[in-house]
């Protein structure tokens, strides 16, 4: 399953905290690198649902409603501004179905029928259940969607259910009473869905659109962490700073992490160096005229020699069979 890059904006950083939830400590209790300065964080599946997990410990009932409410996320998020200029419930949520993998691994099916449109969450690898506070957070979410499109805060649904408890102050927010059933279901009446949304914002969509559905093509293709990996050694071996520990620090992990996460791919740090640097060599002998003592240099070699028994084995041939080519 490719990373996917969760843009953590230092606003959206400041209204996690003013929620009161520590995100350092969520990040590290979840084995998860705190790279926030970078203004994102590259998760895995596995990564998203450890956080999940966190979450679900930390937060109260009062947080995640306060985490739920579209007008406090759409700004931070491009896929919910989007939804949210839609022009009505059932163009919103169809939206919301179609990009919500850009912000997280969760897949929302959508089964509509005559009268009525029923909402389904699932992981998205189909790997692991998605716990509570990933469940209620999207069926908060699409309630408070609808209600802010259309300004109508007396929209509630037909039916809600999943296998977790709703305490008091979630109830109250719903307007029904859920119900407890193994799989999780929100359910929207068709009137509702088809009632005008007053956010509706035309221009705003003609811009953003076009950006979501090339982000969304590009996730298809999106880079696992050997391919990130292999991108900053690109960068880092020829300036000499590709130890094991440097390029950690990079990532903003430990050695061990960085290892298991080349492991979770079926490779390691040194067949990455190793690669990386026949890759360089072909590049510098085939497209620049450098010495070959300069392009061993750059690869970390003090002698011709051992580079050229490196080639050798690399790639089954001499420096000269690439140079006369």
């Amino acid at each position: 399953m490719p990373l996917l890059k969760l843009m953590v904006s230092e606003q959206f950083q400041m209204f996690i905290r003013s929620l009161g939830l520590p995100i350092e400590a969520l990040l590290k209790r979840a084995n998860i690198p705190n790279v926030l300065w970078k203004g994102h964080l590259e998760l895995s599946s596995a990564d998203y649902l450890r956080l999940f997990q966190e979450l679900d410990k930390e937060t109260t009932d009062q947080q995640l409603l306060e985490f739920s409410q579209i007008e406090h996320l759409h700004s931070f998020i491009p896929p919910f501004f989007a939804a949210l200029s839609s022009r009505n419930g059932k163009e919103a949520l169809e939206r919301f179905a179609t990009y919500k993998q850009l912000v997280g691994p969760v897949k929302v099916a959508l089964d509509p029928t005559s009268d009525r449109l029923n909402i389904h969450f699932s992981f998205l690898s189909g790997q692991g259940e998605l716990p509570r506070f990933a469940i209620l957070n999207e069926q908060l979410l699409l309630i408070s969607l609808l209600r802010s499109g259309t300004k109508d805060a007396t929209i509630k649904p037909l039916r809600i259910e999943s296998p977790f408890s709703y305490g008091k102050e979630l109830k109250a927010y719903i307007g029904i009473e859920p119900r407890w059933s193994e799989r999780n279901c929100l359910v929207f009446s068709r009137q509702d869905l088809e009632k005008a949304f007053y956010t509706q914002n035309n221009p705003m969509l003609e811009y953003l659109e076009p950006e979501l559905k090339r982000r969304l093509q590009s996730f298809s293709i999106a880079e696992t962490f050997t391919e990130l990996l292999q991108k900053e050694l690109f960068t880092v071996i020829p300036s000499g700073q590709c130890s094991l520990k440097t390029v950690s620090r990079s990532f903003g992990m430990s050695p061990r992490n960085l290892q298991r996460k080349l492991a979770e791919e079926d490779t390691t740090f040194n067949e990455q160096v190793q690669l990386t640097k026949k890759g360089l060599a072909e590049r510098y002998l085939s497209e620049t005229t450098l010495p070959t003592i300069d392009v061993a240099y750059l690869l970390g070699y003090t002698e011709s020699s051992s580079f050229a028994r490196a080639f050798k084995n690399w790639t089954g041939k001499t420096i000269s069979d690439v140079r006369k080519a």
